[in-house]
């Protein structure tokens, strides 16, 4: 079994605060010690922020791989690989969270697959973005969510390792 899925950092908002304290925090500070020119305060900033929008957006949405044969799976994400042998692992959960947006309008789901292999926890997970027509329709929700392809790795890891 070999697919695709997509990766979504938990630290997106960490991430923001950390940024957001060095663009009003610390360079004021640094351009005041060194006496630098007001005049490249703006340029800086604007460069800072334009890289940081870039690197985020990247970094929170990584694409990530999935193979498995009859002894193990391999999940690559960047150039990070782990591989795991089926024995190895001693806990699969698969839980489906609702996302609402602002109003409390349902606008997605998402899906996380926590393994734990070896007295370490792994958690992966997945969004899934309703669109309009399948907000109306909610039967099809369930069906959907179970043909996404992080669900499927966690049916396909549950019947090779036994654990349901």
């Amino acid at each position: 079994m070999e697919t695709e899925f997509c990766y979504i950092s938990e630290k997106r908002y960490l991430n923001t605060i950390v940024f957001l304290t060095v663009l009003f925090i610390i360079f004021p500070v640094c351009f005041a010690i060194f006496k630098i020119s007001q005049f490249f305060i703006f340029p800086v900033t604007l460069i800072s922020t334009i890289l940081f929008a870039v690197l985020e957006n990247h970094l929170s949405n990584l694409k990530g791989e999935f193979e498995a044969d009859e002894e193990a799976c391999i999940f690559t994400l960047s150039k990070k690989t782990l591989h795991f042998r089926y024995e190895e692992i001693t806990g699969i959960e698969l839980a489906n969270f609702p996302e609402n947006g602002r109003g409390g309008n349902l606008i997605g789901y998402k899906i996380k697959l926590k393994m734990r292999v070896k007295n370490m926890n792994y958690v992966i997970q997945q969004e899934m973005k309703l669109d309009y027509n399948l907000q109306k329709h909610p039967e099809q929700i369930a069906k959907k969510l179970e043909q996404m392809e992080l669900t499927e790795i966690g049916n396909f890891l549950k019947s090779k390792t036994g654990l349901y």
